[in-house]
C-alpha cells in the first residue's frame, strides 16, 4: 500500500480534513444535541409595528427602525440611545434598542433595556419584551425563568409564533417533549408545528414524530400554513419525494401567498423533477421578494443543469458576493468551469470551497448527527470534484491526496473506493489499485468498474491470479453490457490485450463510437443544433479537385510531441512537400500544447500548415478544420489517450480514416477507411473492421528510423552488455522482451520458459514496466525452476539508449496477444531479430507485418505456439544460423521497405488520391490495394 502520508501532504493542509477531528466526530452520540444546539434553535423576536407617539421624532425613530430591518443593528443601536436619552420612557424606542442589542450579542445591555421598560411601563409592555428576555435568560443557563418569561408573551399574544417555537426548544432542553403540548391552547397549532420543526433537528430519527406534530397541527388548525411547509420539506429534504413535497408546498402557498420561502422550495422541486422552467419561474418569484444568497445558489443550480454555464457563473458570483462562504455556490461555480474546460478555474473554485469547509470543521455541533452527515457528504463531495478535475489534469498525486480524503470520510462508500483506486491504476500503481478495487468487489460484487479494471490492473503487474475465473466473469459482463445497449467498461484500447473474440472486440469499438457521437450531441445544446451543426460543416466540405490544386490531407492528434507516435511518423508531414511534387499539402492540428520536445518543433517546422487546437473544444477544433476546406481527416489518436473523436463525429471532412495510432477498427460509421497491409489483414481478419480497407503494399506501419536514428547503435553510444547488468559472455545466449508488462500472459511466459530450459545457457531480458510486476515474474519462473539469475530486469531507458541496446539481444520474443510495435521497430533497426505469433486481430499481427516488410519474415513469423518455441530455440542453440539472419537484418535495414520512409509516403499519397477519386466520382468507399510503386501496370487492385 501507499505510504498515505505522502500522497496527502501533496495538498496543502488547509485542504485536508484531520483524522483526529474525522475520530471524536464519529465517537459522538446521534441522538442527543448539545446546549449549543439548543441555542442556535433560539429564534430572535422582531418588533412589532410600531404606533409613534407625538412626543418623539417619528423620523430618526423611522431611520432606526429601517436600518435594523435591513441588518444594520449598531446603526438602529445609536439612535435609539440617542433617542432614549431625550425620551427615556418610550417604549417603542426601548423595545427597538432591546432587540438591537440582543441582535449584537450585548446580551447584559439587552436584558436592562427590557427590564428598565417592565419596571416603567409594566401594563402596557408588549409581548415581545417579554419573549426576547425568555431569550437572554435561556442564554444564560437559566431555562425554568426563561420559560416563564415566554408563557408570559404567549397570554398577552397567543400567536406570536417565534415564541412558541422557543418554548418549545425550552421544554424539549427540560426533556418535556411529549407533554409540552399541554402547557398552551392547542387550537392554534403553532405548539405542535414547533414541535414538528423541532423534532426535524434530528434528522432521520426524528421525522415519524416530526411528521405526528405537523398533522398534529393541521388536525387544529387546518390554517397552520408552516405546517405544510415542515411536512414538504420532509418530503424534499428525507424522502426525496419532489411531487409530494411541492403539493405541500402549493397548499401553504395556497394560504400564505407570495411568501420568498415557499417559492424557493418549490422551485428546487421543479428543479428535481426536471422541470426547469417551472423551476426559474418560482426561484425568480422567490428572489423579486427576497435577494437570498441560498435561492441564488439554487438558480445557478438550475441554470447549470440547463448547460447556461456562463451565466450560472455570473449567478454564483453574486451568490458570494453577499455570501463569501457559500459552499454550494464555490462547488457549482467549479462544476461549471470545469464543463466549459476551465480547469485551472475550476481548481480554484473547488479548493476555495475546501477552504471554506475545513474553516466550519471547527465549529461543527459534533452532537447533532444530522449536521454532521450533511458536513461530511459536502466534504467528500468537494473532494471528489476536484479529484476529478485534477486527475483530468494529469496531477495524478495530488488527484490521489483528495480520493484518499474521502475514503478517510467514507471509508465503506462503493464510489470513494472506485475512484482511489481509478487514480491509482492512471497513475501505475497498479498494487494499490488491486487493493482498492477488491474492497469496493467486497461492497458490490458484481460492480463492472471494478470487475473491469481490477482485470487491468493485475494484467498491467503480470498478476494472474484466478485469470480463468476473473476473465470469465469479465467475457460476462461485457456481453451483458453489450447485449443491454450499455457501454461497455472494457475500453477499446485495453481490450487490445485481451484474448476476446473479433466479434466482441468490434462490438466495443462501436459502441464507444456511439458513445462518442452522444458526447458530440451534448456538447450542442440539442440533438436539433448537432444536426444543423454538421450540415453547415458539410457545407464547407471541398467537391472536386482542380488539376493545379493539392489534396489537403489534414493529421489530427494529440501525439505531436515526445511520444512513439512522433517518433514513428516525425518525417511523414514533411515529406509531402517533396514527394509528392505538389499533389499533397499537410496539415497538423495538434490537439495536446507544446511539450517542448525536438519532436513536437519539428512537426511543427515540417508540416505544411501546423494548428495548436488544444484549447479548442470539439465543436470549435471542427469548424476550423473545415473552414481550412480539407479533403481528407487522418484519425492518428483513435481510442488512445488525448483522443478528441467528437470532432470526427461532427464530420469536418468529407473523407474520414484511422491511421497507425490505434491498432484496431474504430467500428464509427464516421471512419471511412482503415490503413492496413495484407499481413496484418488477411482475409480471415477482414471481419474485424468495420472500416473500408485500403491495402498498402509493404507494411501499414511507417517508421522514421532512417532519418531520425541513423547512427544510434550500440558502438555508438558505447554500449555494451556489461554497461546494463547483461553477461559480457558471448555464448550466453540473451532471449528479451522489452514490451510493457500488460501485454504478457501466462501461456506465452510458460513457453519462454520451455525455451529457456531448453537452451541451457541463456537468459531473459526484460523491463521494469512498471516495476510492480518484477516479483511475479520472478515467481512465476521458480514455478518452472527457472533459476532467478536467468530472469534479468532494467529500467526503462531513453529512446536512442533504448533503440540503441536492443540490439545487444539475440533474439527479441514478441508477446502474441498484442504485439511489439514501436518496439518492433526499435528491435529490427537494431538488428536483433524477433520471434513472433500473429493471432486474428490486428494488435496480434503487427509484429508480423513489420518482419514481413524487412524481407526476412519466413525466419521470425511462426504459425502456431509449437513453432513459436521451436523458432526461438533454434535462434538459440543454432548461432551460425542466428549471426546469419542478424547480419542479413542489419545490411536490409538501409533498403527494405520497413525502413523506406520516402516510399512509404509515395504510397500513401497514391491511397489518398484514389480515395478522393472514388469519392469525387460519386462511389461509397470500398476497399482497395496499392500495388507496389515497383509495378506501374497495376497501381491500385480494386476489391470485391
Amino acid at each position: 500500500m501507499v505510504d498515505t502520508a505522502q500522497h496527502t501532504a501533496v495538498l496543502p493542509d488547509q485542504y485536508l480534513y484531520n483524522q483526529d477531528t474525522a475520530s471524536k466526530i464519529m465517537s459522538s452520540s446521534w441522538y442527543r444535541l448539545d446546549d449549543d444546539t439548543y441555542l442556535h434553535r433560539l429564534k430572535p423576536i422582531t418588533p412589532p409595528q410600531m404606533i409613534f407617539s407625538n412626543a418623539c421624532n417619528q423620523q430618526e425613530f423611522s431611520d432606526a427602525l429601517a436600518a435594523y430591518m435591513a441588518g444594520a443593528y449598531e446603526k438602529a443601536r445609536d439612535i435609539c440611545a440617542c433617542l432614549k436619552a431625550k425620551y427615556p420612557s418610550f417604549r417603542e424606542n426601548l423595545l427597538l434598542l432591546g432587540a438591537c442589542e440582543y441582535r449584537m450579542n450585548q446580551l447584559d445591555a439587552s436584558l436592562n433595556t427590557h427590564m428598565h421598560m417592565l419596571n416603567n411601563n409594566n401594563e402596557h409592555v408588549p409581548a415581545e419584551a417579554y419573549a426576547t428576555i425568555g431569550n437572554i435568560l435561556f442564554r444564560r443557563g437559566r431555562v425554568d425563568e426563561a420559560i416563564s418569561y415566554y408563557l408570559k408573551s404567549l397570554e398577552l399574544k397567543y400567536d406570536l409564533f417565534d415564541a412558541v417555537e422557543n418554548l418549545t426548544v425550552a421544554y424539549v432542553h427540560k426533556g418535556w417533549m411529549s407533554g409540552a403540548a399541554l402547557e398552551l391552547n392547542p387550537q392554534t397549532g403553532h405548539l405542535q408545528c414547533a414541535l414538528g420543526t423541532l423534532w426535524y433537528v434530528f434528522g432521520a430519527s426524528g421525522v415519524y414524530q416530526s411528521i405526528y406534530w405537523l398533522r398534529s397541527a393541521l388536525a387544529v388548525d387546518k390554517a397552520c400554513w408552516l405546517a405544510y411547509v415542515g411536512l414538504g420539506d420532509i418530503e424534499k429534504e428525507h424522502r426525496r419525494n419532489y411531487a409530494n413535497a411541492l403539493a405541500m408546498y402549493t397548499m401553504a402557498e395556497n394560504i400564505m401567498k407570495r411568501d420568498s420561502g415557499i417559492y424557493a422550495s418549490m422551485g428546487v422541486c421543479y428543479r428535481e423533477l426536471g422541470q426547469y422552467d417551472q423551476a426559474l419561474v418560482h426561484l425568480q418569484k422567490a428572489l423579486a421578494l427576497d435577494v437570498n444568497p441560498e435561492v441564488l445558489a439554487s438558480l445557478g443550480s438550475v441554470l447549470l443543469l440547463q448547460k447556461y454555464y456562463q451565466e450560472s457563473i455570473v449567478v454564483y458570483s453574486k451568490v458570494l458576493s453577499l455570501d463569501s462562504g457559500n459552499i454550494e455556490a464555490h462547488n457549482n461555480m467549479g462544476n461549471a468551469y470545469k464543463e466549459m474546460g476551465k480547469a485551472h478555474e475550476a481548481i480554484t473554485s473547488y479548493s476555495h470551497c475546501l477552504a471554506h469547509l475545513l474553516r466550519q470543521s471547527s465549529e461543527l455541533y459534533t452532537n447533532n448527527h444530522h449536521a454532521l452527515q450533511k458536513f461530511i457528504t459536502q466534504l467528500s463531495t468537494v473532494y471528489n470534484n476536484l479529484g476529478g478535475i485534477l486527475k483530468l489534469e494529469g496531477r495524478l498525486a495530488e488527484s490521489i491526496s483528495c480520493y484518499e480524503q474521502v475514503v478517510m470520510l467514507q471509508p465503506h462508500t462503493l464510489s470513494a473506493r472506485i475512484n482511489l483506486a481509478s487514480a491509482y491504476k492512471d497513475f501505475s500503481h497498479h498494487d494499490e489499485a488491486i487493493i482498492q478495487y477488491k474492497y469496493a468487489l467486497s461492497l458490490q460484487p458484481n460492480h463492472p468498474d471494478a470487475i473491469s479494471n481490477i482485470f487491468h490492473s493485475m494484467q498491467s503487474v503480470c498478476d494472474w491470479t484466478d485469470r480463468h475465473g476473473m476473465f470469465s466473469a469479465l467475457q460476462s459482463q461485457i456481453a451483458w453490457e453489450i447485449d443491454h445497449d450499455i457501454l461497455p467498461t472494457v475500453q477499446p484500447f485495453h481490450a487490445l490485450s485481451y484474448p476476446v473474440s473479433s466479434d466482441v472486440a468490434l462490438k466495443i469499438s462501436q459502441r464507444y463510437a456511439e458513445h462518442c457521437i452522444q458526447s458530440a450531441e451534448k456538447l450542442c445544446s440539442s440533438k436539433d443544433e448537432f444536426f444543423e451543426f454538421t450540415r453547415a460543416l458539410k457545407a464547407l466540405h471541398p467537391t472536386s479537385l482542380g488539376t493545379e490544386e493539392e489534396l489537403r490531407v489534414a493529421y489530427i492528434s494529440s501525439d505531436f510531441g515526445n511520444h512513439p507516435l512522433s517518433h514513428l511518423m516525425g518525417s511523414v508531414f514533411g515529406m509531402h512537400r517533396e514527394s509528392s511534387r505538389g499533389q499533397v499539402r499537410s496539415f497538423c492540428y495538434s490537439l495536446s500544447p507544446d511539450d517542448g520536445s525536438p519532436y513536437f518543433a519539428r512537426v511543427k517546422r515540417e508540416a505544411d500548415i501546423f494548428r495548436d487546437i488544444s484549447h479548442l473544444s470539439p465543436i470549435k477544433a471542427a469548424r476550423m478544420i473545415a473552414e481550412d476546406a480539407v479533403h481528407i481527416a487522418v484519425n492518428l489518436n483513435g481510442y488512445t489517450k488525448g483522443a478528441k473523436n467528437e470532432i470526427f463525429a461532427y464530420r469536418p471532412a468529407p473523407l474520414q480514416i484511422s491511421l497507425q495510432g490505434f491498432p484496431a477498427t474504430m467500428g464509427a460509421t464516421f471512419i471511412d477507411y482503415i490503413v492496413l497491409d495484407k499481413v496484418v489483414c488477411p482475409e480471415s481478419s477482414r471481419k474485424c473492421y468495420s472500416e473500408n480497407v485500403v491495402y498498402m503494399p509493404h507494411s501499414y506501419f511507417a517508421n522514421d528510423y532512417k532519418h531520425a536514428h541513423m547512427g544510434t547503435t550500440a558502438s555508438n553510444l558505447s554500449i555494451t552488455r556489461a554497461s546494463i547488468g547483461l553477461p559480457e559472455d558471448d555464448t550466453v545466449v540473451i532471449y528479451s522482451c522489452s514490451n510493457q508488462l500488460y501485454k504478457y500472459d501466462p501461456d506465452t511466459f510458460a513457453a519462454w520458459c520451455r525455451i529457456l530450459k531448453a537452451v541451457p545457457h541463456s537468459i531473459l531480458w526484460l523491463l521494469r514496466f512498471p516495476p510492480a510486476g518484477e516479483a511475479r515474474i520472478r515467481a512465476a519462473a521458480s514455478q518452472f525452476n527457472i533459476d532467478q539469475s536467468r530472469i534479468v530486469f532494467t529500467d526503462v531507458a531513453d529512446k536512442p539508449i533504448h533503440i540503441a541496446r536492443s540490439g545487444l539481444a539475440d533474439v527479441f520474443l514478441d508477446t502474441p496477444l498484442c504485439n511489439a510495435h514501436t518496439t518492433g521497430c526499435d528491435v529490427l533497426w537494431g538488428g536483433c531479430p524477433m520471434v513472433t505469433l500473429p493471432l486474428e486481430r490486428m494488435a496480434s499481427r503487427v509484429g508480423a507485418s513489420l518482419c514481413q516488410a524487412t524481407g526476412l519474415g519466413h525466419h521470425m513469423i511462426a504459425n502456431d505456439l509449437d513453432t513459436y518455441e521451436s523458432m526461438a530455440i533454434r535462434f538459440g542453440l543454432d548461432r551460425p544460423y542466428r549471426e546469419e539472419v542478424r547480419n542479413k537484418l542489419r545490411a536490409s535495414r538501409l533498403s527494405c521497405p520497413l525502413f523506406d520512409t520516402s516510399t512509404y509516403v509515395k504510397d500513401l499519397e497514391r491511397a489518398y488520391l484514389h480515395m478522393w477519386e472514388i469519392h469525387e466520382q460519386g462511389q461509397q468507399p470500398h476497399d482497395f490495394e496499392v500495388a507496389s510503386i515497383d509495378n506501374p501496370a497495376e497501381i491500385i487492385k480494386h476489391h470485391e
